[in-house]
């Protein structure tokens, strides 16, 4: 990736203290802009509106849709499929790994529970180093189903 490159990141998140922090680390990464979309059906709403992103942050309990049917909702259109989405959750269970990874999903992280990690996760999207996430955080649970 060219550093001087700005990522763009979609984030559908309902939780607002999770948007707040990852807001914030964002907001002190450079070369990196943020979309919220504050549900499952805002978010597919506006997939065919938005500028393309480089990755979607995908919570996958959210009212109206959740995260399944937004990962399928994105999949279906041509022009996210270069696009990686991350699954970003409190909770990971194989089952639910699986079902996600079917429809298309290509990163599954459990919801660090400090600033210093969503700094560095913020850090890594950033940087496209998306294999550290399974050695740099203390997360339950990280899948890569790449």
């Amino acid at each position: 990736m060219n550093p001087e490159k700005t990522k763009h990141i979609l984030y559908a998140e309902d939780d607002f203290d999770d948007v707040e922090l990852f807001t914030e680390a964002v907001d002190k990464v450079s070369n990196m802009t943020l979309q919220i979309a504050q549900d499952g059906r805002k978010l597919i709403e506006s997939l065919s509106e938005l500028p393309v992103p480089d990755v979607i942050l995908l919570d996958l309990y959210m009212p109206y849709h959740d995260g399944r049917s937004c990962i399928k909702a994105i999949r279906n259109l041509k022009r996210y499929d270069n696009v990686p989405i991350l699954v970003y959750s409190t909770v990971l269970v194989d089952e639910l790994v699986n079902q996600c990874k079917l429809l298309g999903a290509d990163y599954f992280i459990t919801k660090p529970t400090n600033f210093p990690e969503i700094l560095r996760l913020v850090y890594d999207i950033s940087t496209n180093c998306y294999n550290r996430l399974n050695h740099q955080y203390k997360y339950e649970m990280m899948y890569n189903v790449a």
